[in-house]
């Protein structure tokens, strides 16, 4: 077990963590904090904080991030992610999370409600109104990598992709199965919950 893993195991319960440990060993990664390593995950990307956003608490390996800005926000126990999605300004904020405008990436985004846009379980966070609306129009064109809603695979969405729109959002699916599943019971698909 790595030193950084053994100090996680402090934080989270040794069974716990080795059992994650097992089935993604080197997911975590060390920082100045020695007790509050990040996390690397399947997608390569590494979480831009080093404690849950929410609880402040370690990051659990277990958890799938909610992407904001295509960036990784990691959490520590599965009631966390929910709380976050509904919400997400103050817990950015006190992260004093820099994130960049996905339209034009040589201006920041504002953490602010009115400047928050959602494509699947993904958020996005703008500069102005005006880069949002672009946005808006073409997401494909900016969003890059986003998650089934329905299967939680990561996938890079094209024009061809099954989607769907719902409470004003649009949605886009990796399969045409999990585009079924959603419009069955859109409402159990609509935010990121659980682990």
């Amino acid at each position: 077990m790595t030193r950084a893993l053994a100090l996680a195991a402090a934080f989270l319960g040794a069974a716990g963590l080795a059992a994650a440990a097992s089935k993604a060993p080197g997911r975590f990664v060390p920082t100045a904090d020695k007790t509050h390593p990040r996390i690397k995950y399947a997608d390569s990307l590494t979480s831009i904080n080093d404690r849950c956003a929410v609880k402040e608490s370690p990051l659990a390996l277990e958890i799938r991030p909610v992407y904001v800005n295509a960036k990784p926000i990691g959490f520590c126990c599965t009631t966390c992610p929910a709380i976050f999605v509904q919400g997400p300004e103050p817990y950015l904020q006190r992260m004093k999370a820099a994130l960049v405008d996905p339209v034009d990436g040589k201006r920041a985004a504002k953490v602010e409600s009115r400047l928050r846009y959602h494509v699947n379980w993904e958020i996005y966070f703008f500069a102005d109104r005006a880069s949002m609306d672009a946005f808006r129009k073409a997401p494909l064109r900016y969003c890059g990598l986003l998650t089934d809603p329905v299967s939680g695979v990561r996938f890079r969405p094209t024009d061809a992709s099954p989607k769907a729109f719902h409470a004003g959002r649009p949605f886009y699916f990796a399969s045409d199965s999990t585009r079924a599943a959603f419009m069955a019971a859109p409402q159990g698909h609509m935010y990121r919950k659980g682990a």
